[in-house]
């Protein structure tokens, strides 16, 4: 019985033992929820387009000559609407801290304010700041 017992424990300590030296060795995973708010105009007239598909994820920009050029994504893409007013906001889950935003929009109402052309944007995150996106009416 004592044998059983010392080769029962003695697995459960090695078990735990592993596990502290995996979490040790590259840390504890994490989230980080990222508020991300906007504004969706009309690229020539300037007035808000609402009813519009905004997909939006985070992520590490890689950087060019211009700004930012694309982005690495962190977090889960979640989509919501445009308000009438074109405004937008939402939290993406992220697994580390972002410093880019890539969004994608779709016009998802029919003709009811204009068609316009599907659009994407990469631009630096800084929270609390208003992202606005520009879309492009058909002709």
């Amino acid at each position: 019985m004592r044998e059983f017992l010392i080769r029962y424990f003695s697995r459960i300590l090695a078990v735990l033992g592993c596990t502290t030296l995996v979490t040790a060795c590259y840390g504890v995973p994490y989230e980080v929820y990222v508020p991300v708010k906007g504004k969706v105009i009309d690229a020539e007239t300037a007035r808000p387009v609402g009813g519009v598909q905004v997909k939006i994820n985070v992520g590490n920009g890689v950087r060019g000559t211009t700004g930012v050029q694309a982005s690495v994504p962190l977090g889960v893409p979640i989509s919501t609407h445009t308000d009438r007013n074109g405004y937008f906001s939402a939290t993406v889950e992220a697994y580390d801290n972002p410093d880019a935003v890539m969004l994608e929009v779709l016009d998802v109402d029919g003709e009811d304010n204009g068609c316009y052309m599907p659009g994407a944007m990469v631009t630096e995150y800084v929270e609390g700041d208003i992202i606005v996106m520009k879309m492009e009416q058909v002709d």
